[in-house]
């Protein structure tokens, strides 16, 4: 058995559902999970979005197959959109079948913080993906205020989420511009659900 986040869930056929997990030990994968939505599936309530889960998983040709699953704990959240803003950085950022425990880690702790901005988790992830500019020689990382520059390197010097979001200064307009404009280079898209947010924000 492997710990595991279900990051999104589709239904297909008749009784099917196809989950895609960020697992701790296979990075992330889509995982068949057969008869989760009929009415007397024993691990059909676990494998929704959101959920921190205990799998057992099979690997076949044509796939992964969830054998059984067991609910951790829901990610009930006062921020919604923002969640699912960082849930689809993963999908589109993570590479299939490549664990990297760190960031398992760090979605975990987002999961259970549930912050009230993206940047915190962001800054860390784009550390641990090797793609974070941490010194003055980089004309992205000279465009932040000093106060963004001590956080950025602050982001990279510790693995805690939570202290990170302690540090994180809401009050500066430069870092959210930073965290953007790096994602941009790295997304094969933009987020959607940061279009979402933003309609909303503004009806």
């Amino acid at each position: 058995m492997c710990a595991a986040i279900v990051l999104h869930a589709y239904d297909v056929g008749e009784t099917d559902r196809l989950c895609v997990l960020l697992t701790q030990t296979h990075g992330k994968i889509v995982a068949r999970v057969p008869g989760a939505r009929q009415c007397k599936s024993r691990i059909g309530g676990a494998t929704l979005p959101l959920h921190c889960i205990v799998v057992t998983l099979h690997a076949t040709r044509s796939g992964w197959y969830m054998r059984e699953a067991r609910l951790v704990h829901a990610c009930h959240t006062k921020q919604p959109l923002l969640l699912q803003q960082g849930v689809e950085m993963l999908m589109l950022l993570l590479q299939d079948e490549e664990p990297v425990p760190e960031i398992f880690a760090l979605t975990e702790e987002f999961f259970d913080m549930c912050p009230a901005s993206l940047v915190p988790f962001t800054a860390k992830l784009l550390h641990i993906m090797g793609v974070l500019p941490v010194n003055d020689e980089d004309e992205r990382f000279k465009n932040l205020s000093s106060c963004g520059q001590d956080f950025v390197r602050y982001s990279a010097r510790n693995e805690s989420l939570h202290s990170i979001e302690e540090r994180f200064p809401h009050d500066d307009p430069s870092l959210p511009i930073f965290c953007d404009v790096i994602l941009r280079e790295q997304l094969p898209r933009p987020l959607r659900s940061a279009a979402i947010a933003s309609v909303m924000c503004s009806s």
